[in-house]
């Protein structure tokens, strides 16, 4: 990851795949998230994001404002050679009452896309 930017609770930035035997050849990854119109559109920048190598999940977290109750959450799984979404959670109502990155209620969910 190199960081890009910062703010006063989030920061982001861009992230590379790194072969270890190819260095010279790391790839700036991409990912899908959904856009305010719920489409599907692409970026570089993460913000806040969080790997788990066991579970290869990329999680990322951009805070709507400061005290965490909204906001939002993506959920990415690495295939092997890229992440794909798996998950995405907008919580716009920023209404005292806590939204955070373990924080993934249905009704928030964005993508998959609710019927």
């Amino acid at each position: 990851q190199v960081s890009c930017w910062s703010a006063a609770y989030n920061f982001g930035g861009i992230l590379f795949a790194v072969d270890p035997k190819t260095r010279a050849k790391a790839r700036l990854l991409q990912f899908q998230t959904i856009s305010d119109e719920k489409k599907l559109e692409t970026v570089y920048s993460l913000t806040l994001p969080k790997f788990d190598a066991k579970t290869k999940v990329l999680s990322t977290y951009h805070m709507g404002r400061g005290v965490g109750d909204c906001g939002e959450i993506g959920e990415w799984r690495w295939t092997g050679k890229n992440f794909k979404l798996t998950g995405y959670w907008n919580k716009a109502d920023c209404d005292g009452k806590v939204f955070d990155i373990g924080n993934r209620d249905p009704k928030w969910r964005v993508f998959p896309f609710r019927k």
